[in-house]
């Protein structure tokens, strides 16, 4: 809903903010300092995030402008995440992964059902090309399902900080894989880019936890 109401690189710079979000939210449920090493490293990858955006998008489809309504509904959507890594990290640590994604896939099918039933019940699955299928096939096997069972065990080993930080790793993967197929192609820009993103990180992965907040008794 949120993506028919903004543009994609109003999209983009917005949904670049969670990592933020999450540093703060960690900060106040968890009492995760805010050191100085972290948020330098926080600011450093956005900024290296926001000129790779700035310099990559470009598209002609779409939304000419973005709407309050879209930019609101994709900052609810970032804040909604960063709550999700910063308040479930106890639950995480103390529940399996299978338990914990077991109840997150079934509420999320409960919630989404109402929405896609009439489309599940008046799609011709006989007619839809094989290309297509595998292409779905794909999308909820590896990018839906194996991508949200790695998140909890990242959570479990890492803090909620630093997992939000590798969402900024996604765009840099992405541009490298594109390079590679011959879709994009390689620019001082995105190497600027990329190496800050990275060095971001390196910072928030070394910076000081808070201690004992996630030792289990």
């Amino acid at each position: 809903m949120a993506i028919s109401e903004i543009t994609p690189m109003d999209c983009s710079i917005v949904s670049s903010m969670s990592p933020i979000y999450t540093m703060f939210i960690a900060a106040i449920v968890l009492r995760e300092p805010i050191t100085l090493k972290k948020a330098g490293g926080v600011l450093l990858s956005f900024a290296g995030i926001i000129y790779l955006i700035l310099n990559s998008t470009r598209s002609t489809s779409g939304v000419a402008e973005s709407s309050a309504m879209g930019i609101a509904l994709m900052v609810i959507n970032s804040i909604c995440f960063s709550l999700y890594l910063g308040m479930f990290k106890p639950t995480i640590t103390k529940y399996s992964v299978i338990t914990f994604m077991k109840w997150i896939f079934l509420f999320s099918t409960v919630v989404s059902l109402p929405f896609s039933w009439n489309e599940i019940l008046t799609i011709d699955y006989c007619m839809l090309p094989s290309s297509f299928i595998g292409e779905l096939i794909f999308l909820i096997i590896c990018a839906t399902f194996i991508t949200y069972f790695l998140i909890p065990i990242g959570q479990k080993n890492i803090r909620p900080t630093l997992v939000s930080m590798y969402s900024y790793v996604q765009p840099i993967i992405a541009i490298a894989i594109s390079i590679y197929i011959g879709m994009d192609s390689l620019s001082w820009q995105k190497i600027v880019a990329a190496t800050t993103v990275f060095a971001g990180v390196v910072l928030v992965s070394f910076s000081r936890a808070a201690k004992s907040t996630f030792t289990t008794k």
